[in-house]
């Protein structure tokens, strides 16, 4: 006849208890362990360090008479001058120079300046100031028909004052009052124009205007 399966629950619980009763009795015995050597000790002197007593402070009074005494003792010394040296005179190799001079008799005369040619206003130390002038005459025909107008010359003043190489360079209207113009300009006088003091001949540029309010 085969087992009932109380008896089989039975069996294998009372087999569980047998495992865990072993078990318990085993867990002191794993739980042991040796105890840690204990290491010897070492042992050292100890050395103490004991401060030194402070200084006794001088006071200050007393730090100033010391000072004193010693720059006193200082003074008091003798002082010893160095020795004077006698100084040498420096030697001079002196040897005069080789001069040749020639002594001009006489005195030498500065050339003059080449002041020929014709030069324009701005270049002179002083210009050139009308000394006699004459009025140009209004021609009749242009009064008559109510013209006005002007004209440009260029004339040269030489060293001595007088007019020459009258040119007209503009003539407004053309041709109406160049002749008036022509016959007067030549007969004006200046005082020439300078350079350095030297009168010189000059080109000079002057516009003669025509009006009837005039």
């Amino acid at each position: 006849m085969g087992a009932t399966p109380r008896a089989i629950i039975l069996a294998s619980f009372l087999l569980a208890l047998f495992v865990c009763f072993c078990l318990f009795a085993l867990i002191p015995q794993l739980a042991q362990h040796e105890a840690p050597r204990e290491l010897p000790v070492r042992r050292t002197a100890a050395r103490f360090y004991v401060e030194p007593p402070p200084e006794p402070e001088i006071p200050q009074k007393q730090k100033r008479v010391e000072e004193k005494k010693q720059q006193l003792t200082q003074n008091l010394q003798p002082k010893v001058s160095p020795k004077p040296h006698l100084l040498q005179p420096p030697e001079f190799d002196f040897q005069p120079p080789d001069v040749n001079l020639q002594m001009a008799t006489g005195v030498a005369m500065v050339p003059s300046a080449d002041l020929s040619g014709i030069y324009p206003t701005g270049d002179l130390d002083r210009t050139p100031v009308i000394s006699f002038h004459v009025k140009p005459l209004y021609p009749y025909r242009a009064k008559r028909m109510n013209i006005s107008g002007h004209v440009i010359i260029q004339f040269d003043v030489g060293s001595d004052g007088s007019v020459g190489a009258v040119k007209i360079l503009e003539s407004v209207p053309p041709g109406v009052f160049d002749d008036a113009v022509l016959q007067v300009v030549p007969k004006w006088q200046f005082q020439a124009g300078e350079i350095m003091g030297n009168q010189v001949v000059t080109r000079m540029v002057k516009k003669i205007i025509f009006n009837l309010e005039d």
